[in-house]
């Protein structure tokens, strides 16, 4: 983990894949991330 950075994410690859571009990247954690948040919310 670099100095620069509070926190790293990694995203888990199956098949002959070995990276992602930033595009594809930020795709992945922000649809996970709004999954999580929809997941954990309690509407009235």
């Amino acid at each position: 983990r670099s100095a620069c950075c509070d926190d790293a994410v990694e995203i888990p690859m199956y098949g002959v894949k070995h990276s992602l571009n930033v595009a594809v990247a930020t795709g992945i954690v922000l649809y996970a991330a709004l999954h999580y948040t929809q997941a954990n919310v309690e509407l009235p």
